[in-house]
């Protein structure tokens, strides 16, 4: 798998904590790679942190008591009747009545004025279907439709037009995206109000297509998940869909370059690598380690880590990939932790220990468990 985008900032995302705007997720369900067994419960290793009493930024001191002060006696007014009471208030009324018209004039002037210069939401307008478009899904209400037809060359994404008459708002996703037999992620979200036609790229990421040593795209497999944007709930999800490129005489090189750390019972496991990070080469913690795994089981896989050890100490060294069947992946490992560790090089790095877990969603009680794995870091 390739690095996650932070639900909350969108920025490169471990799966445990964003170092743009320091999002963390759930320990356990990071732990068991973003899934929970049914039954088992959700137990959140952190320290609960006491509340702290929220106090009024704009209360006022207590008042202290003012000293007593008794007025001088008057001699009692006379009661006014209530004929002397109406007559007064109606002569009020009168004097006031041009005051309060010419402030209504002005008022409706201001607001008039201020709607001319006030800023104006921006119509965006409708997208149009493509006519030689290949249509994705259609159900005579919600139409689907990319701009790219079999045989055309991917170059680095595709228009993906989305029509919606339900009367409810729409939003279309991308998910299971499979390119050339690799599993990796892809962009797509389409927001699409009732009665409207919205339009959104269909984009994979040149570092997951580096990592898996594909510069030929030929064969994209994706399922599309719509649903309300109100709700949530799902509209639909369509079976697998596959676009093809036309180059019959391409062959897709292995990206399984590397050492051999499990091959048993269908699943395959193989360090690649440690990969510095573009934007800063120079610290360790920001790398990833790559590793390519294998899913020959017939069965759907889910490969998460159970436990893991840098120099004997724990550390949240966590690989997660979502594995179909006869796929393969290159699943990033990030090294964060490094920095708690106050590990700084490679050469720091004596010992690392990972063990993972496979199981099979739609089959019970079906787990590979790989054991201690070492991972030969230092040897970079």
């Amino acid at each position: 798998m390739a690095r996650y985008r932070c639900p909350s900032c969108g920025a490169p995302y471990n799966g445990k904590r964003c170092k743009s705007c320091l999002y963390e997720n759930f320990s356990e369900e990071i732990a068991h790679g973003m899934h929970t067994h049914e039954g088992e419960p959700l137990v959140i290793d952190e320290p609960v942190r006491k509340p702290i009493p929220r106090q009024n930024p704009f209360a006022c001191p207590p008042k202290q008591p003012a000293k007593t002060w008794t007025p001088p006696k008057q001699k009692p007014r006379k009661k006014k009747s209530g004929l002397s009471i109406a007559l007064a208030v109606l002569a009020i009324l009168w004097l006031a009545e041009p005051i309060l018209g010419g402030i209504e004039q002005i008022m409706d002037s201001f607001s008039s004025s201020s709607s001319v210069f006030a800023p104006q939401p921006e119509t965006k307008p409708d997208a149009t279907l493509p006519e030689n478009g290949k249509g994705l899904y259609s159900d005579g209400l919600v139409w689907v439709v990319a701009d790219l037809q079999d045989g055309q060359t991917y170059l680095q994404d595709f228009p993906v037009v989305v029509r919606n008459d339900t009367g409810e708002p729409l939003c279309v996703s991308v998910d299971d995206v499979i390119v050339n037999g690799y599993v990796m992620p892809a962009s797509l979200y389409c927001e699409v109000a009732p009665g409207h036609t919205g339009q959104d790229d269909f984009y994979l990421y040149q570092e997951d297509l580096d990592n898996a040593g594909i510069d030929n795209v030929q064969q994209i497999s994706f399922r599309l998940e719509i649903y309300n944007t109100d709700t949530y709930e799902t509209y639909h999800i369509t079976e697998p869909i596959t676009l093809l490129a036309d180059d019959p005489d391409y062959v897709q090189p292995a990206a399984d370059q590397g050492t051999e750390l499990f091959n048993q019972d269908g699943l395959r496991i193989v360090y690649r690598g440690y990969v510095p990070a573009s934007y800063d080469p120079e610290t360790v913690s920001e790398g990833d380690l790559l590793f390519y795994l294998e899913n020959n089981t017939g069965k759907d896989l889910e490969v998460y880590t159970i436990d893991s050890t840098i120099n004997g100490e724990s550390a949240e060294i966590t690989l997660w990939s979502s594995l179909p069947r006869d796929t393969r992946a290159v699943s990033t490992v990030y090294l964060y932790p490094l920095e708690d560790l106050g590990i700084t090089s490679l050469e720091e790095i004596t010992q690392m220990e990972i063990s993972l877990e496979a199981y099979a969603p739609e089959v019970e009680d079906y787990i590979i468990t790989t054991g201690t794995l070492s991972v030969p870091v230092s040897e970079e």
